[in-house]
Order: C-alpha cells, then structure tokens, then sequence
C-alpha cells in the first residue's frame, strides 16, 4: 500500500469529504483554464488531482462498507 493511500485511509470521513470537495473545485477550476485554452502552469495537475479524487471516493466506500458489516 503506498504511503498516500494510508494516510487517505488514516482521515476521518468528514476530512475526506472536505478534501474530495476541495479536489473538485480544483479539477473544475483546471478544466475552465483548459477550455479557455490558456497553457496551463503544469499539465500533470490535472492528471494529479483526477487520481487523489480517485483514492479519496476508495476510502470513503470502504469506510462505508465496513460500517455497514461492523
């Protein structure tokens, strides 16, 4: 397991929650600079977020999971 991955997994539910809203606004701030066809400052942010987005809903659903069988 990567070192990202545990400390996700390390976070409460509702720091995860805040974190995945951040993220969002973040991919959708990106996508607007993108569309307006500016060069973006680092094109691997994109990428970057999309994929910590990622970790962070795998959290939150086993979190869910392993409530529901606790």
């Amino acid at each position: 397991m990567s070192r990202a991955m545990r400390e996700i997994r390390s976070q409460s539910r509702e720091e995860l929650a805040k974190g995945l809203a951040d993220l969002r606004k973040e991919m959708i701030k990106l996508g607007a600079e993108r569309a307006k066809g500016a060069a973006l400052k680092n094109p691997g942010e994109i990428a970057r977020s999309r994929r910590a987005i990622s970790r962070i809903m795998l959290a939150l659903s086993e979190k869910e999971a392993s409530a529901k069988h606790a």
